[in-house]
């Protein structure tokens, strides 16, 4: 069954990220991360960066990995990326 707030989603054509929480992570390359609806950074080294999303973690895994702007909104990342993955909090 369909969150109310993706019918809302497709009804109105906004994307989902527009109109809840969810995060919105584009990858240029294997040397950009843009990541958007972030609930702050938990971990911060040049070679892994752990990200809170509102139901996760988001992991990065690489090499001289730098912020490059960071804001309430969104995180701007880059280095060279080797992985990346999802992992639910369990409650």
């Amino acid at each position: 069954m369909k969150k109310i707030t993706e019918k809302l989603s497709e009804k109105s054509q906004f994307p989902l990220e527009v109109i809840s929480s969810a995060p919105k992570i584009e990858i240029t390359g294997n040397n950009m991360f843009y990541i958007e609806n972030h609930k702050g950074i938990k971990l911060l080294t040049s070679d892994l960066v752990i990200i809170k999303l509102k139901e996760g973690l988001f992991v990065i895994e690489g090499e001289k990995i730098s912020i490059q702007e960071i804001n309430k909104d969104h995180i701007y990342l880059t280095g060279i990326f080797n992985s990346f993955r999802f992992d639910k909090i369990l409650r």
